[in-house]
């Protein structure tokens, strides 16, 4: 009896992976009918990947990055090329614009098709932002960008704004799908069982995109109508002593910084508290959020949602209904909409069980990467290669 094998694919990020980057390691998980293969310049040791499908240049670290520079600027390592298509993969599927450059070659050498998700910073930043070292990943892109335009199969944009900012730099039409990532609805259930308490919950990386310091301002106005209200700041990054020192000259009475948390410890947070806050604003090299991952999650977990009306987020959360979207940068607003999110039960129920309901809708982990494999055999039919399944 011939078994019917699922034909490999292979899933391409420069780092493999940062821990920021748990979204993408759910997503090839769930996949059922390909068997995935992960390939980089570099092996982290921050997520946990299958070593026997893990194909990297440099296994060692950052100390080693030299090794790297022959595949960025030239596309060129012999022994990485081989060990690929010693795997066979059908397609390849890069994770942000900068990694879609950086696989053409392979792609090229496999005569395979390219899939290239864009994330956020990747279709925003602007080009005279980026200015690293000459062999950094993103002057590399745009140095490539127009190659990647014609070479590359398919781009996913995992929000309409992405989609937009993708037509804006003249990317192909009819090469872009809008399609959400999702998150496991199983694992964040609300419970409850569990009480929730006045606890105002930001979770990400503290970079400038990401707003926190507005939060922080706007939670000096909150505890001083209800001092019971406690922050809790989930994450780290290089703004993390600037936003512990503004929380200070703020005077907030109850604020926690948690330092970086595994999704694993994310998720007793987003069963207790009683709001998360999303504050991603529009930074001077152009960079915005894509879709915050932690506001679906939130969703998902019945916790309503406070936002800026900026980026991909105001695609997930619907004013009024399932949170609240306030001005860019309006830190009275914001405090105000927390207040009432805090105060006001009635209004808590309702969107939180207008959250929940609206990811079960749109952002369900296992239909959305269905939806995935569904684009992989599309692609696959079209270039005339095996479209795995069952």
């Amino acid at each position: 009896m011939r078994v019917n094998r699922r034909p490999n694919i292979l899933i391409f990020r420069d780092h493999l992976l940062n821990r920021s980057e748990s979204f993408i390691l759910a997503q090839t998980q769930a996949i059922r009918n390909f068997e995935p293969y992960y390939a980089g310049s570099r092996k982290l040791e921050e997520l946990p990947l299958p070593p026997g499908r893990t194909i990297v240049i440099n296994p060692f670290g950052p100390r080693w990055k030299f090794t790297e520079i022959p595949f960025k600027l030239l596309g060129f390592a012999p022994l990485f090329f081989h060990r690929i298509k010693a795997v066979h993969p059908v397609l390849i599927h890069a994770h942000f614009g900068p990694d879609g450059v950086l696989a053409l070659p392979i792609a090229r050498a496999l005569r395979v098709p390219l899939i290239v998700t864009f994330g956020g910073y990747d279709a925003t930043v602007a080009r005279e932002a980026v200015r690293r070292p000459f062999y950094n990943s993103h002057r590399i892109y745009f140095r490539e960008e127009a190659r990647l335009k014609r070479e590359a199969t398919l781009f996913l944009a995992v929000s309409e704004f992405i989609k937009r900012k993708l037509l804006n730099r003249g990317f192909p039409p009819e090469k872009i799908i809008v399609h959400h990532r999702g998150v496991d609805l199983q694992t964040l259930q609300a419970n409850p069982e569990i009480p929730r308490q006045p606890i105002v919950l930001f979770v990400g990386r503290l970079v400038e995109v990401k707003g926190c310091e507005y939060l922080i301002r706007a939670m000096k106005a909150v505890q001083a109508k209800a001092p019971e209200a406690r922050l809790v700041i989930a994450g780290d990054g290089p703004l993390r002593a600037e936003l512990e020192r503004l929380a200070r000259e703020e005077n907030l009475v109850d604020c926690l910084f948690t330092g970086w948390q595994t999704h694993e410890d994310v998720l007793p947070w987003l069963k207790k508290c009683r709001v998360l806050c999303a504050p991603s604003i529009a930074v001077p090299s152009g960079a915005e959020e894509g879709l915050s991952n932690a506001v679906i999650e939130a969703m998902a977990s019945g916790l309503p949602v406070v936002s800026f009306s900026s980026g991909g987020n105001p695609e997930a959360v619907i004013h009024g209904k399932t949170g609240f979207l306030a001005p860019e940068k309006n830190v009275p607003q914001m405090a105000a909409y927390l207040l009432e999110l805090l105060q006001d039960n009635d209004l808590w129920n309702r969107f939180s069980r207008a959250g929940q309901a609206r990811t079960r809708s749109d952002f369900d982990l296992r239909v959305q990467t269905q939806k995935l494999e569904e684009i992989y055999r599309s692609v696959l039919a079209a270039a005339g290669a095996p479209a795995g399944g069952y």
